[in-house]
């Protein structure tokens, strides 16, 4: 996983060991999303959460996969604190 998160994201393997791991541990839900990523780059920009969409995140907020993705797991896991940094413009 990491090496493909090297390539993609041109970042360096502690970076890339750091995204891994979030990633892991994603909701379940999210984890097929993730397992098309890493296989062979598919990202599906519908998946959606509290009215935020993966296509959306990476557009608006010019977001990777790997952080519009974990935006989307965030807001499930705390949709009231995610949606309140993202009108703030965290990423």
């Amino acid at each position: 996983m990491k090496n493909i998160i090297m390539k993609r994201l041109n970042c360096t393997e502690k970076e890339a060991a750091l995204i891994a791991d979030d990633l892991n541990m994603v909701s379940p839900q999210l984890k097929s999303a993730v397992a098309a990523w890493l296989e062979n780059g598919a990202i599906d920009e519908t998946i959606e959460a509290e009215g935020y969409t993966l296509g959306y995140l990476m557009k608006e907020y010019d977001m990777q996969f790997t952080g519009a993705i974990l935006t989307i797991d965030w807001l499930l896991k705390s949709p009231q604190e995610a949606k309140k940094a993202i009108a703030y413009g965290i990423r």
